[in-house]
């Protein structure tokens, strides 16, 4: 015969079917969200680079002209961009600033064409500039010079400031941007700087 003590003995944790219901309720969001956090993580694209300037090889063109605008007195320097991406990119220049000693102006030149120029570097000598690059996309009602940048091509630049006035050391900054096709921004506006380059580099 059973006697009421050993009854009290062997009997469980009184659980119910609604306690273990409620129970795996809260449990099952936990491995849902640890699950789905890799996922998200590589679906982030890898950075693209921002303008890295080769300050060795600027130059400034002499009264007389020269150079990849012909302009005299003007400051010029090569750059280069790549775009570390899946997906075909546009690199747009929104704004330059070149300055001769002292400290940078406050305010970005955004008028391509008088103020700036973008060239191809080809094979590295100041004058081989050719083609211009004059592809202008228009996105959020800026028109910006633009290049196409397939998947992890790499481009040399040539980037071209007006007119200084005077043959002296100079140094030149670049503000750009990534878009897509759609102008959708991929690379949020970076800016890059060369350092200063001597009056005695002549284009």
């Amino acid at each position: 015969m059973t006697r009421p003590s050993d009854v009290r003995r062997t009997q469980g944790p009184n659980i119910t079917r609604r306690s273990l219901v409620r129970g795996a309720a809260w449990a099952v969001p936990a491995v849902v969200v640890a699950s789905a956090a890799p996922a998200f993580a590589a679906s982030t694209p890898p950075p693209t680079t921002t303008p890295t300037f080769t300050s060795s090889a600027g130059c400034g063109t002499t009264g007389s002209g020269g150079g990849c605008a012909g302009l005299k007195k003007a400051p010029q320097i090569p750059f280069v961009v790549k775009n570390t991406t899946g997906q075909p990119l546009y690199f747009q220049v929104t704004g330059v600033k070149s300055w001769q000693g002292g400290s940078a102006p406050a305010n970005w030149d955004t008028n391509y064409g008088t103020s700036f120029r973008l060239f191809t570097q080809n094979g590295g000598s100041t004058s081989a500039c050719t083609p211009e690059i004059t592809t202008v996309k228009n996105c959020g009602g800026t028109n910006s010079l633009s290049v196409l940048v397939q998947p992890d091509q790499t481009l040399s630049l040539w980037l071209v400031g007006a007119a200084e006035g005077a043959a002296s050391s100079f140094t030149m900054a670049v503000r750009s941007r990534w878009v897509d096709a759609s102008c959708a921004v991929v690379v949020p506006e970076t800016e890059a700087s060369s350092t200063q380059i001597s009056s005695s580099a002549n284009c």
